[in-house]
């Protein structure tokens, strides 16, 4: 009985148990999800909200711009009038590594260099003929009020890299005059490293597993920082042709999330022209056209850290379980044995209750002694004889009373052998 009271009680603990992990890993595993999205959306957010500054001070500047056409109508008024502006406007912000003026053709008209602080306006003999560059072109085919972003990449000077490396983002608007012919385009130089380390302070929470992807794949951003830049030297070396499913499904979404062997993989894309879009004139449904630049916020939890929930829920909660069922297997065993030992003594109490009444009801005379020769039950037969009464006998001594005195030494080794052979035999 208790052998299937303790399996039965075993069973439901181990029940109680499983539903009890079950639930704990749901539970974390929403959790991770839900913090997962959080955090890829806070990053995400942190590159629109900086790119659309970005845009408003390129817009800002490009109508700064044409007001100084309508009022410089000399050229080298406007020139010196826009580079002094530009100057103050990019030692006030310190984020721009340069802002230019471009003529339709490409020339650059105006140029101030930050220079780490050291803020310089490029003499006219130093300007430069940038009309080869994608950025260029792409800036004057915008209409008004349109605002071109350019990939996010390492600063290039003379074809190499320059080094040490600096992440750059060109943004660039066009400029016309009050005839609406196009003067020429704005364009500024934007620290990508600001707009990076932003990214990296609003995923903080996830930092070791957190990556930003250009359009291609390559990592713009990385917990091991040797994975980043890899396009801009020639390497192969990109998430996308590594994790060629999970690139697949997160290319071709806005975002998502989802789980296979791999871990759990949360996304969300940045689009620059969107949000270059929310601080412009047109409708960014009508402009968006054949523009394919974005960029993936992903976070990628490694399968391993998924099952180390199971890990962390056994080390957490065996030891208490393990103790309910140890203490559930002593308990059933204490209530055994006194269960066991509580029929023995109503089994011996029934005994000597039976055993009595029967000596009561015989005609035989039948005394009761203790270990210490103290009476403990007189039947009636022998009170009749004696003629005592049950409280003149009760309790006392049984040699004294029945032994003549010359046997009772004799009489009391008797019965001490007698008392010392049924206990060594029970």
């Amino acid at each position: 009985m208790f052998a299937g009271f303790f399996a039965a009680s075993a069973i439901l603990l181990v029940i109680t148990a499983t539903v009890h992990y079950r639930a704990n890993i749901q539970s974390e595993r929403k959790a991770l999800e839900s913090s997962e999205r959080l955090n890829v959306a806070l990053g995400s957010t942190a590159i629109s909200q900086d790119l659309e500054e970005v845009v408003s001070d390129v817009l800002f500047l490009a109508g700064h711009t044409e007001r100084l056409f309508n009022l410089r109508r000399e050229s080298i008024e406007f020139t010196e009038s826009a580079a002094q502006e530009y100057k103050t406007f990019i030692t006030q912000k310190r984020i721009y590594d340069q802002i230019r003026f471009l003529a339709p053709d490409g020339r650059e008209v105006v140029r101030v260099n930050y220079n780490n602080g050291d803020v310089e306006i490029v003499p006219e003999h130093k300007l430069q003929n940038k009309e080869d560059r994608y950025y260029v072109s792409a800036t004057l085919a915008m209409d008004r009020g349109q605002t071109y972003i350019s990939p996010l990449d390492l600063n290039v000077e003379h074809g190499v890299v320059e080094q040490p490396a600096r992440p750059m983002i060109r943004v660039g608007t066009p400029v016309f005059e009050q005839s609406r012919r196009k003067r020429g385009i704005v364009l500024v130089n934007y620290f990508g490293d600001r707009l990076l380390v932003r990214f990296r302070r609003a995923t903080a929470n996830i930092r070791e597993r957190v990556m930003l992807l250009n359009s291609d794949g390559y990592w713009l951003s990385s917990p091991r920082r040797e994975d980043e830049w890899a396009f801009m030297y020639g390497k192969q070396h990109a998430f996308s042709k590594i994790h060629l499913t999970a690139w697949k499904r997160i290319r071709d979404a806005d975002y998502g999330q989802w789980a296979d062997d791999d871990g759990l993989y949360t996304f969300a894309t940045v689009n620059p022209f969107d949000a270059g879009m929310r601080r412009s004139t047109k409708d960014a449904k009508q402009l968006r056209g054949s523009r394919t630049e974005f960029w993936k916020v992903v976070s990628h939890v490694p399968a391993d850290h998924l099952n180390a929930a199971s890990t962390r829920f056994l080390s957490r909660y065996l030891p208490f379980y393990g103790l309910i069922l140890l203490l559930l297997g002593v308990g059933t065993f204490l209530l055994a044995v006194v269960t066991i030992r509580h029929r023995r003594v109503a089994a011996q109490v029934g005994f000597e209750r039976r055993f009595r009444d029967i000596l009561e009801n015989i005609d035989l005379l039948a005394v009761g002694v203790g270990p210490d020769g103290a009476i403990v039950f007189v039947n009636d037969a022998l009170l009749r004889v004696f003629g005592w009464r049950r409280e003149q006998i009760a309790g006392k001594n049984w040699f004294e009373l029945f032994v003549p005195e010359d046997r009772r030494a004799e009489t009391r080794q008797s019965f001490a052998r007698i008392i010392a052979g049924n206990q060594n035999t029970e």
